[in-house]
């Protein structure tokens, strides 16, 4: 009996342990705080948004604690913890409700304020805030609720290593992307990573655990693409997607990289040239 108890002590201890770390939201200096009870999970989040559970299961998730802080001058600032599987998840979700349009801040991984809200990743989690007022109170109530949860989680703040491999030259601002499973909208598509550039196409890079399993990827894409084409790594084919069009891609190393809205276009395959060379220099 006493090493029943044991064993399922030791199964349950790193929930717990999350649990007590984090149900002790930051207190603030100042501000009321008031942490729910509720603690949302893969099989419950529908309880919680209605419509979104299932993008938020597909990147990891984990975990979802709120909290209330409200300032002695009456400002309200709600707090939404949502832990992931991976600090990539938790940036693919993050990126996935982010918009290049918003402002943008130096705060944990990345992060960008709007009326009445701050979103940030950080490290596995994923957090949006949302102020009950407006203007430049509220700006200032959601930047010191979001600096003391940063502090708080005590994450590595910074970006997916694969996102830097993207060449910088004409690349728009704050559109990269991780799409965990179904890269546009194909099933075969997992582990995608894309940036878009001014001149209106993108660069997607998909990976694998190994040469043998992108290889095995790029065939499933061209089967379905219903073509003979027989892939051979570092030489670039087209692949006649009949819902995305002609899709320019090479495998490099366990990657497939590609250009999406861009065939012809001589930028994006000088892009996709060089970011092939990037991908190559990675861990060396």
């Amino acid at each position: 009996m006493k090493k029943y108890i044991l064993l399922l002590l030791l199964i349950l201890l790193p929930a717990i342990l999350f649990a007590t770390e984090f149900a002790n939201f930051p207190k603030i200096k100042g501000w009321e705080l008031k942490v729910s009870d509720d603690v949302y999970t893969p099989e419950n989040l529908w309880d919680f948004m209605n419509g979104g559970a299932d993008l938020y299961n597909k990147y990891g998730f984990i975990e979802l604690h709120l909290a209330d802080y409200r300032s002695a001058d009456g400002m309200t600032i709600s707090a939404e913890v949502y832990r992931h599987s991976s600090s990539v998840n938790a940036y693919g979700i993050y990126a996935s409700e982010r918009s290049p349009d918003y402002q943008f801040l130096e705060l944990g991984g990345q992060a960008y304020i709007g009326d009445g809200i701050l979103n940030f990743c950080s490290g596995t989690y994923y957090v949006k805030l949302f102020a009950d007022g407006e203007g430049d109170k509220a700006v200032n109530a959601l930047k010191k609720v979001a600096g003391s949860l940063v502090e708080a989680l005590d994450q590595k703040n910074s970006l997916p290593e694969l996102l830097s491999v993207f060449p910088k030259k004409g690349k728009a601002a704050y559109t990269e992307k991780y799409t965990a499973k179904k890269y546009l909208g194909h099933k075969f598509l997992n582990n995608a990573f894309s940036a878009e550039y001014e001149e209106g196409y993108s660069l997607f890079l998909i990976q694998s655990a190994d040469a043998g399993e992108i290889m095995k990827t790029a065939v499933a894409y061209l089967k379905f693409a219903k073509q003979k084409t027989k892939p051979v790594t570092d030489s670039m084919f087209v692949i006649k997607d009949p819902y995305s069009g002609d899709i320019p891609v090479v495998i490099a190393d366990r990657y497939l990289i590609g250009i999406l809205n861009g065939a012809e276009s001589g930028n994006a395959k000088l892009g996709l040239e060089k970011l092939g060379d990037n991908v190559k220099t990675l861990g060396k």
